[in-house]
């Protein structure tokens, strides 16, 4: 065999031989020579928004909010909520004044998204409306919490 063609032979066997130990190593380290990342799906505005609670807990779609810490406290419960995530989100529920162990019956709207710097979005306004219009209360977030309007 002519000394030139040898030469070629070896150099194809080393070049091989090469790219095994590429393979290795890629194979070694867990991945590939191309490497996709994958995006996390972005989530639903109905699973990325919350309402603070005066406890200043992020909550979705709660069943059960508890608010107005400073003054009355209340508790909402057996919430029913629709629109949850949109603009505007209404639920259907009960108002349990602090200590008692019945309730009445209530709309609650929650409103005024606003981006947190968590990348969530937070209603930053809740309204309670009394069963048959007697009355309203109002709640708003001040410094992360959820406390009654005017009450900051």
């Amino acid at each position: 065999m002519p000394a030139n063609a040898e030469r070629q032979r070896i150099g194809r066997a080393a070049a091989l031989a090469a790219a095994v130990v590429a393979a290795a190593l890629l194979s070694a380290c867990g991945g590939s020579a191309l490497q996709v990342r994958s995006t996390p799906e972005p989530k639903s505005p109905a699973d990325s928004t919350v309402v603070l609670d005066c406890g200043g807990y992020s909550q979705v779609a709660p069943v059960q909010l508890v608010l107005g810490c400073r003054r009355r406290g209340f508790t909402l419960e057996r919430l029913k909520w629709r629109d949850w995530g949109h603009e505007r989100a209404i639920a259907v529920g009960r108002l349990v004044p602090g200590g008692e162990s019945r309730g009445e019956r209530v709309r609650v709207e929650a409103s005024g998204r606003i981006l947190r710097h968590d990348a969530t979005l937070a209603y930053r306004r809740v309204t309670v409306t009394l069963e048959r219009g007697r009355g309203e209360l109002r709640y708003e977030m001040y410094d992360g919490y959820l406390q009654e309007a005017g009450d900051s």
